[in-house]
């Protein structure tokens, strides 16, 4: 289980969070470097899976709300849900051997080559 830090952004008032013992360098929100530390608290025990599932619900989301009257927060969540989905289905993708070279297909006839 991941523990996070979370801190208190004095410019815009909003919290954010970052992992344990590490030190942000700016609000992520307005990007003041005014914040101090609230408190520590757990995260979520979340596996690719579970990113994965969650991902298909922010797809479904967006497609059936204006994404012009969401609020930014909101939006920027969504957008690092399916930034994180993308990443897993990259890694996924990578580790399959099935798709090793199947962007860069080489020809097997020496009188090919293209030196």
């Amino acid at each position: 289980m991941i523990r996070l830090d979370v801190y208190t952004c004095s410019v815009c008032g909003e919290g954010f969070t970052v992992e344990e013992d590490k030190q942000p360098i700016s609000c992520p929100l307005c990007g003041s470097a005014n914040f101090e530390f609230s408190h520590t608290m757990l995260g979520a025990n979340v596996d690719d899976e579970d990113i994965l599932n969650l991902g298909e619900y922010v797809e479904y989301l967006l497609n059936i709300e204006d994404e012009e009257y969401m609020q930014p927060r909101i939006k920027r969540l969504f957008r690092e849900i399916k930034e994180e989905v993308f990443r897993i289905e990259a890694k996924r993708y990578a580790a399959d051997p099935a798709n090793w070279g199947a962007s860069c297909k080489w020809p097997y006839d020496e009188d090919d080559l293209p030196f």
